[in-house]
């Protein structure tokens, strides 16, 4: 099953995110790699444990909503690095596609699985036909 997941373009691009965030975060200046570096690499992790959680969780509403929060989190963190001039703007413009890309991959994933009947108990609702 870890072979299937790898194949999903949404794992691909979370990888994508993390190396590319993990380069970004280490040219940043001293005080900022402690602070708000490390801000930004732990909330990239969460979004990678919120993706599997999604993945393989039966109560897809609840994961769905922790890994939209992650990835808003992120995004401010890295829209405020950008403010501080820590980030350059073509670096900006690449990880905003990324995860808008991301954002949009998970926006489908638990109303497929829902209409479907995949998923027992959810608190979103079933969609017609």
């Amino acid at each position: 099953m870890a072979a299937q997941a790898v194949n999903f373009q949404i794992y691909q691009d979370v990888n994508k995110l993390i190396a590319l965030l993990h380069e970004v975060t280490a040219q940043f200046p001293v005080n900022y790699q402690r602070t708000l570096g490390q801000e930004i690499q732990r909330g990239a992790l969460k979004v990678v444990n919120s993706v599997h959680q999604l993945n393989k969780c039966p109560g897809m509403a609840d994961c769905y909503y922790q890994l939209q929060d992650d990835l808003e989190v992120l995004k401010l963190n890295v829209a405020f690095g950008f403010r501080l001039s820590l980030i350059d703007t073509s670096l900006n413009t690449l990880l905003t596609q990324l995860i808008r890309c991301i954002s949009a991959q998970i926006t489908g994933w638990p109303f497929y699985k829902i209409s479907t009947g995949a998923v027992q108990g959810h608190k979103i609702g079933t969609f017609p036909n």
